[in-house]
C-alpha cells in the first residue's frame, strides 16, 4: 500500500465484530450489556421539562430569554421570565434559539464520530457498513440509515483524544484522495493509507480498498479500521437547509425541515434520514441558513497581511490572536474575526443585503494601541474610524451592502506602528 507520510502509533485495541462496530458487546468499562448500558447513557442526559427556559436571538444581535411556549414553521412564542407575558416573534426574524440546557461530556464508553458531507455529525456507538449502505446506533438510541456516499468522514475510538488528534492532523492537510486508518496485525500501531474506497462487501465483514500507486484492489478486515476519510465534491450545506439542529450528546443535524411537539423534535436531515429527539435533549437551534453567515465561516477571496515591527499574527476565526475567546467591552463572543495591522480581507457578498458586526480591541490587549479600520464595497469606502487603547469603546456597525459584489475589512497602522493592533470583528455577520 502507498502510506500518507506519517506513521500514528496506537495503544493495543480489541478486535470487533463483523461490521466497524466498537460497542456489539458488554461494555469493556463497566461490564454491562450494550442495550442496559445505552439505557443508562440516555437516562443520564435528560433533562425534566421544568427546566426548559431558552433564549432566542434575532437578527438585529437582540436577546430575549424567557419560556419557549411554541415554535411553530412561522413564529416563536416565548414567556417571560417572570411568567405575566407571552411574545411572539417572527421566525424570518429569529437566527437562534437556545435552551441553555447545561452541556454534558460525552461518555468515555467506546464510539465513533461520524460525519457527513452536509455537516451532520453524529457521536455512535455502531456504525456498520454493507455494501455501500450505513446503519448507525447514535448513543442517543435513535438508528440513522443512509447511502455511503453521504459519509465524509468516521473516527474510531473519537473517545480518546490520541485517536482524535491523529485524524485531525491528516484531516487538516486536506487529503485529495481517500483515506484509511488501519491497525496493525499485532495491534501495534495504527498505520493511515491515501487511494479510493470502493465499499464493503455484502456481510459487512471486508473493506475494498485501491491504495494509491497500485493497481491491485486490497480486501481488508473491517474490524482493523480506526478510520475513515472520503475526499468529495459538494461538501456543506445545500440550498434546502433550514438549521443546524444541536444535541445534549453532542449531535448536530443538518435539517430541511422539522416539527416541534409536545415531548418530542421530528426532523428530517439534509441527507434524507428521520430523526426524533426527545425534547429534554434538544439543547440549540441555529436557524441561520438562508438567513445570515458569518463571515468567519466563509472563505476570504484575498487576503494581504503584512506587519511593521511585530510578528506575523495571521487572522483568526472565533478566536482573538492569542488564540483565546473573542471579547469586546469586556463582552465575550463566540463568533467573529480577529486581524493584525496591515491585514486585508476580501469577501464575495452578493446576495447580501447587510453588514453587521461589533468593532474594537480585543480585550486581552492590555498595552499601547492606535489601529485605523476601514471598511470598504466594490472599491467605494463604506466606514472609516480609528480603534485604540485610550478610547477603547465597542462600535456597534450597521452597514447596507445590497447590490455590492465585494466587501474589503482593513485594518490599517496607526500611530504606534502595527504594536498591540489586536482589532475585533465580534459576531460578523452578513444578512439577506
Amino acid at each position: 500500500m502507498s502510506h500518507i507520510k506519517r506513521g500514528v502509533h496506537g495503544s493495543p485495541q480489541r478486535k470487533q465484530g463483523g461490521t466497524l462496530r466498537l460497542h456489539a458487546s458488554p461494555c469493556l468499562r463497566c461490564g454491562l450489556p450494550s442495550s442496559l448500558h445505552l439505557m443508562i447513557v440516555v437516562a443520564a442526559f435528560l433533562v425534566p421539562a421544568a427546566l426548559l427556559a431558552g433564549e432566542i436571538r434575532t437578527l438585529d444581535g437582540k436577546s430575549y430569554p424567557g419560556e419557549i411556549v411554541a415554535l411553530s414553521p412561522t413564529d416563536v412564542q416565548v414567556r417571560s421570565s417572570d411568567g405575566q407575558k407571552v411574545s411572539v416573534y417572527p421566525l424570518k426574524e429569529v437566527i437562534g434559539i437556545d435552551w441553555g440546557i447545561p452541556t454534558r461530556p460525552i461518555t468515555r464508553v467506546p464510539y465513533l464520530r461520524v460525519r457527513f458531507v452536509d455537516g451532520t455529525q453524529v457521536y455512535c456507538l455502531t456504525f456498520d457498513l454493507k455494501s455501500k449502505n450505513v446503519k448507525m446506533l447514535l448513543i442517543s438510541g435513535q438508528t440513522i440509515e443512509t447511502s455511503l456516499d453521504q459519509v465524509h468522514h468516521v473516527v474510531c475510538d473519537a473517545q480518546e483524544t490520541a485517536s482524535l488528534a491523529a485524524f485531525e492532523t491528516i484531516l487538516n492537510d486536506n487529503p485529495k484522495q481517500d483515506f484509511i486508518r488501519v491497525q496493525s496485525r499485532d495491534t501495534s500501531a495504527i498505520e493511515p493509507y491515501d487511494g479510493l474506497i470502493e465499499g464493503a462487501n455484502e456481510q459487512g465483514t471486508r473493506l475494498t480498498f485501491k491504495a494509491r500507486g497500485l493497481n491491485t484492489v486490497s480486501s481488508i478486515d473491517v474490524a482493523r479500521l480506526r478510520g475513515l476519510y472520503f475526499s468529495r465534491s459538494g461538501i456543506g450545506l445545500g440550498p434546502n437547509a433550514v438549521a443546524r439542529i444541536y444535541d445534549t450528546f453532542g449531535n448536530c443535524f443538518i435539517a430541511t425541515s422539522y416539527q416541534w411537539g409536545e415531548t418530542h423534535c421530528d426532523i428530517t436531515t439534509q441527507m434524507g434520514s428521520k430523526v426524533r429527539l426527545v425534547r429534554s435533549t434538544v439543547l440549540r437551534f441555529d436557524l441561520t441558513p438562508g438567513k445570515m453567515d458569518y463571515l468567519s465561516d466563509l472563505e476570504p477571496i484575498k487576503v494581504e497581511e503584512t506587519p511593521i515591527l511585530s510578528e506575523l499574527y495571521h487572522h483568526r476565526r472565533d478566536k482573538n490572536l492569542e488564540g483565546g475567546p473573542l471579547s469586546v467591552g469586556r463582552k465575550v463572543y463566540p463568533k467573529g474575526l480577529a486581524l493584525h495591522s496591515k491585514t486585508v480581507l476580501e469577501y464575495d457578498i452578493k446576495g447580501y443585503s447587510s453588514f453587521r458586526c461589533v468593532l474594537g480591541l480585543d480585550d486581552a490587549m492590555a498595552g499601547s494601541a492606535h489601529a485605523v479600520v476601514r471598511i470598504e464595497g466594490d472599491d467605494k469606502e463604506l466606514l472609516a474610524t480609528v480603534i485604540s487603547s485610550r478610547e477603547n469603546k465597542p462600535q456597534e456597525i450597521v452597514l447596507d451592502v445590497k447590490g455590492l459584489q465585494k466587501l474589503r475589512l482593513i485594518v490599517d497602522y496607526g500611530e504606534d506602528l502595527d504594536l498591540g493592533d489586536h482589532i475585533d470583528f465580534a459576531d460578523a455577520r452578513l444578512i439577506k
